[in-house]
């Protein structure tokens, strides 16, 4: 059986285990949450040279129950995947995931869209546009029969979800140039019918880096959270006004949820989840203006309050890739974020009402100011043993690489 691993599965496991620990061996427990977890390098056998502008993405690929990983490179022939022998030794699995032409990055996701019982995947491109294909479980791929190709008009992202809750995933994307944010309604057999602006009430125009959904106001139904900005001028004229969440109507529409969102500057990376343990969704944000990590919190009108004490101030970071996750199983979301001007990546500790703790420990690279950048991040449990590890991709002028970061006992 192939699954598909969001954060959200892993944030409900880690708290579990958190709750069984602090009430079988609390002093265990207060002493876990208190630490920083630490990470060692895992990569072995993934690529070291290559440009990995991607927004990685993992899931059970070839149904052994171990989380595979799947990335995108600049300046390449495609896509590539790479499954996992559960010691985080990695075999490449890229059979099929050919683009016509040169790739550009960036975006990628994994899910089953065929209902076969495989995992397939979605491969946003710089460039290019968007293309689905249909895995076999064994690490062979096969174009999905619609190519969502769009010569002038390339794509950063993209998310697998049921948009029109007919029991079929659609696809969901970020342009990188004038596309706006698309949806591809799915029939379940791998076509893809885009569905007009007019209609989703998603901008048909602007551009983005980085797109996430939830169910933000936990009526049931996916809302859309996205780096998006309106067009090249700031501020965006009115009609193409910035925006970070949408969330739907309950009928494949959706509307702004605006108050208390910034709308200057640029955005580069979102994240959902849980801060404050209210119940209530509330949103990480990565940006080009003031503090370089934002963290919104939801409040019960639906508004955003902006609670970021202890993340990194200007000029210490120029945060891409982030994920909410609970990294040190205290029940607490804690944040993980790639840093684009270096091969780094942070980690702090969240506190659980909004406040937030770096780990400087944690064995994580943290570069200086170099020629290199990092994406994009995801985090799960790679190697089985219950603690969510990370992987990253890096790359600039042709170099370098995919790295995986699992953590220490």
């Amino acid at each position: 059986m192939n699954v598909s691993v969001s954060v959200w599965t892993l944030r409900t496991g880690t708290a579990l285990a958190a709750l069984l620990l602090s009430m079988l061996h609390p002093t265990a427990a207060s002493a876990a949450a208190e630490a920083c977890p630490r990470f060692v390098p895992a990569s072995e056998g993934l690529p070291t040279k290559g440009e990995w502008r991607t927004h990685p993405a993992l899931a059970d690929i070839d149904g052994d129950g171990d989380l595979d990983l799947a990335g995108h490179i600049r300046k390449g022939k495609g896509a590539h995947a790479w499954l996992n022998d559960g010691k985080s030794v990695w075999t490449e699995a890229s059979t099929g995931l050919m683009i016509p032409g040169f790739t550009c990055g960036v975006g990628v996701d994994l899910a089953d869209v065929n209902g076969d019982g495989h995992t397939d995947l979605g491969v946003a491109d710089h460039c290019n546009g968007l293309f689905v294909y249909l895995g076999d479980g064994k690490g062979n791929w096969r174009l999905s029969s619609s190519i969502l190709r769009r010569a002038e008009k390339g794509f950063e992202d993209v998310r697998f979800a049921d948009i029109d809750r007919d029991g079929h995933l659609d696809l969901v994307a970020i342009g990188s140039f004038r596309g706006g944010i698309q949806v591809h309604l799915g029939d379940g057999a791998g076509r893809w019918t885009l569905a007009p602006a007019e209609e989703t009430g998603l901008p048909g125009r602007g551009y983005g880096s980085d797109i996430e959904i939830g169910d933000i106001h936990a009526d049931g139904t996916p809302d859309i959270v996205a780096a998006y900005s309106g067009g090249a001028f700031n501020p965006p004229p009115p009609e193409l006004q910035r925006n970070i969440a949408w969330l739907s109507n309950g009928d494949s529409r959706y509307h702004p949820a605006t108050p208390g969102l910034f709308h200057d500057g640029r955005a580069f990376g979102v994240s959902l989840g849980d801060v404050n343990g209210d119940g209530r969704v509330d949103l990480a944000v990565s940006r080009d203006r003031g503090v370089p990590i934002q963290i919104y919190l939801q409040g019960e009108d639906g508004g955003w309050k902006l609670s970021s004490e202890g993340l990194p101030e200007p000029g210490d970071i120029r945060a891409y890739g982030i994920e909410l996750a609970d990294m040190n199983a205290d029940g607490k979301l804690d944040l993980v974020a790639v840093d684009h001007m270096s091969p780094g990546l942070g980690l702090w500790l969240g506190d659980g009402a909004g406040g937030w703790k770096a780990c400087a420990e944690s064995g994580l690279p943290m570069g200086k100011l170099e020629d290199m950048r990092g994406w994009g991040v995801a985090v799960g449990d790679l190697n089985g043993d219950g603690r969510p590890d990370i992987a990253a991709g890096f790359g600039r002028n042709r170099q370098g690489a995919m790295d995986v970061w699992v953590q220490k006992p």
